[in-house]
């Protein structure tokens, strides 16, 4: 094989690599599971325990709560959370709350791009309606929702940023319920030998 070819050929393979390494950057895997372990649940509507609910379900991690009979479950409606498919980036370094960019090694440079979900991506359950519905749309509608019976709130992700090996990630994640019920949050996940997601995050702000 002529040197010339050799070397092009090299530089082909060395360009894949890249490549293959930003896509994976780029990839909303642990956004999905996520999503799936700790919001499309049906443990997290708070309908299905008697009331006042916990100090601990203000932060969305769970209740401890009495559960209500069957016969008030079966009578519910489908718990509604409305997520935004678009994940934004903004200028902000991450950091604060104890999570700084030194901690995050894989994160190499500031992305100013949008990142779009596939609601597909979405697995449906019984008495959960996950539905993709973009920020603007979601705050310009009938605000009466904020107080039906099965709403269950607004989610958004921001600032994915993944390792190139496609293992570790970290995101922000925000869940609105109503104007004095908001919170975000910074989650770091890393992918496990069982190709499960593994996530710690930390609160960021609250209202």
């Amino acid at each position: 094989m002529r040197p010339t070819m050799k070397l092009l050929l090299i530089l082909f393979a060395l360009l894949i690599q890249a490549c293959l390494g930003t896509d994976r950057q780029r990839n909303p895997e642990a956004i999905y599971a996520f999503v799936e372990t700790h919001i499309n649940q049906r443990e997290h509507d708070i309908r299905r325990y008697d009331p006042p609910p916990p100090p601990e379900l203000r932060d969305s991690v769970g209740h401890n709560g009495r559960m209500k009979p069957d016969s008030v479950l079966y009578r519910l409606k489908p718990l509604r959370i409305y997520i935004n498919p678009i994940v934004n980036y903004d200028s902000i370094i991450p950091g604060g709350a104890g999570i700084a960019l030194g901690d995050l090694p894989f994160v190499e440079e500031s992305q100013n791009f949008q990142l779009r979900l596939d609601p597909n991506r979405f697995l449906k359950k019984e008495g959960v309606l996950l539905l993709s519905t973009e920020q603007d749309v979601f705050f310009s509608m009938d605000k009466g929702l904020l107080v039906d019976e099965g709403y269950g709130g607004f989610v958004s992700f921001q600032n994915l940023y993944c390792s190139r090996d496609g293992q570790k990630a970290y995101f922000e994640f925000s869940i609105f319920k109503g104007s004095l019920n908001a919170a975000t949050y910074a989650v770091n996940g890393e992918k496990q030998k069982d190709g499960t997601w593994e996530f710690k995050s930390q609160l960021l702000s609250i209202s």
